[in-house]
């Protein structure tokens, strides 16, 4: 099999990188799309549940068939 057929079998996890032309600010459109894109959260919230009792934050997936567990700082 070959390299390109082995990476585009991988499941790919969202992450994008923009790649197109640059974006001046006198480009008021443009630069408040890069804008919201950058402070657009990296995850969902209505995914995540916190544990109190066992200080752990729990993240489903978006398929709903498993989860990701983390300590909860502070």
């Amino acid at each position: 099999m070959g390299i390109v057929k082995i990476v585009m079998s991988w499941r790919q996890s969202g992450f994008n990188a923009f790649s197109g032309p640059r974006v001046y600010l006198r480009e008021e459109t443009a630069a408040e799309n890069l804008a919201r894109d950058i402070i657009r959260a990296s995850f969902f919230q209505e995914r995540m549940g916190y544990v109190e009792e066992d200080g752990i934050v729990v993240y489903r997936a978006e398929d709903g068939a498993g989860w990701k567990v983390f300590d909860a700082l502070g």
